[in-house]
């Protein structure tokens, strides 16, 4: 019956008969697991650790070793998920996924030559997984190592050519060197092999409105809001791109659904406070940089809402932003991490 309830989505149910279960025959290891599967799915990450623990008492292997190791990862306990890679390997010194998973604690840990090592080890047991390459590329670009990381995520992208996350990633570390036009070619294939993604979109949207190309990135946020109408990171950089074109009533609006999506929110109350003075609209637009000063903590942003305070208290209200990019705080939010 636990399957059943499993199978139809009501975990709760199922955790419940799988105890009752475990309850009437402690030694059967596949409940244990099955309950700890649960567990897992629903981020109980020490309930999940319990169960496993049960069984590696019970029936100890490389497979339960590495299972928990894993779960300790999720939870950012890098010690012992360490240890319990390192005993899977004990009992498999093959094991290719406790391995991947003993690098990545390591580097999580942050032990990075250790983890380098284990990484190439990856490499060489198993060099026609992309993973092996994947993660070292990661790693690099953790140490601002771009080119190294984009010469790993070319070989995993030759390995897996179907993978629109491996050519994000790739376009992260192209477009941080400077290499903008390849990370608009790396984003436009992620794109193609995952359209449904508003990440990848906005993504390419933030090397457009690096490249001053602000009517592409438009574009790219009308599909991304498409895809995503209550992300209100998507309405904020459109209005950037807008105030950039010098569309003040557009980034007013855009700005706007974006407070209403994150109130309180001290960049876009800052921004909307900047299309409002570009307008020449002096009432709204100290109405915003003032509630922007008593609310944000991250002193640029306290810093541009006084400086623009004291133009329009100068009567100096600002014009267009002519030559002068609003991306000189480099707004956008690019895809990084794992």
């Amino acid at each position: 019956r636990a399957i059943a309830y499993k199978a139809k989505g009501n975990l709760s149910k199922a955790v419940d008969d799988y105890t009752k279960a475990i309850e009437l025959k402690p030694d059967e290891t596949d409940w244990y697991l099955a309950r700890a599967d649960i567990y897992d799915k629903q981020k109980a990450l020490d309930l999940a650790i319990s169960d496993l623990t049960a069984v590696i008492r019970l029936k100890p292997s490389s497979n339960l070793y590495r299972k928990r190791g894993v779960a300790f990862t999720k939870g950012y306990d890098w010690g012992r998920a360490i240890a319990d890679f390192e005993n899977a390997l004990k009992l498999d010194q093959n094991d290719y996924n406790a391995l991947l998973g003993l690098a990545l604690a390591h580097e999580g840990n942050g032990e990075f030559e250790i983890a380098m090592t284990l990484y190439a080890k990856c490499i060489v047991l198993k060099p026609a997984d992309e993973r092996g390459y994947w993660f070292r590329g990661a790693a690099y670009t953790t140490k601002n190592n771009w080119e190294h990381a984009i010469q790993d995520y070319t070989r995993a992208i030759e390995i897996r050519s179907d993978d629109a996350d491996l050519y994000c990633r790739r376009a992260l570390a192209y477009r941080t060197s400077g290499q903008q036009v390849a990370a608009i070619a790396d984003y436009t294939e992620a794109i193609r092999l995952n359209p449904r993604n508003p990440e990848y979109t906005f993504n390419r949207a933030s090397v457009y409105s690096a490249r001053k190309e602000f009517s592409k990135a438009v574009l790219d946020l009308d599909v991304a809001i498409g895809l995503s109408v209550k992300e209100p990171r998507y309405y904020f950089f459109r209005g950037i791109a807008d105030l950039n074109q010098n569309k003040y009533d557009a980034a007013i609006k855009d700005l706007g659904s974006a407070m209403r999506l994150k109130p309180d929110w001290d960049a876009g109350l800052l921004w909307l406070g900047i299309a409002n003075a570009r307008k020449g609209d002096r009432i709204h637009a100290l109405l915003y940089l003032r509630k922007c000063l008593r609310l944000t903590t991250n002193e640029n942003n306290r810093k541009q809402a006084q400086e623009e305070i004291d133009k329009l208290h100068g009567h100096g209200v600002s014009g267009p932003l002519n030559n002068r990019s609003v991306h000189g705080i480099e707004p956008f939010t690019v895809l990084s991490g794992r």
